[in-house]
């Protein structure tokens, strides 16, 4: 059973780089924005997800959501 929290939410998404090589990640955009998120993409190799982590945690520490 999944019981929701109402102070938890969201504060960023890991995206998959083998999607956004093939749709782009232009769309990525308007969602980071309307919900003031940051969105990252990333690889699947153990490296490029702790790169991918780290450009969360920076984001999120400096407040970022849109483009760099």
């Amino acid at each position: 059973m999944i019981v929701a929290a109402p102070g938890n939410r969201v504060q960023g998404f890991l995206a998959a780089g083998h999607v956004c090589a093939v749709m782009g990640y232009e769309e990525y955009y308007d969602f980071a924005a309307k919900h003031r998120v940051p969105i990252v993409c990333h690889g699947f190799e153990p490296v490029d997800l702790l790169h991918g982590l780290l450009m969360l945690a920076t984001r999120l520490e400096a407040g970022r959501c849109g483009r760099r």
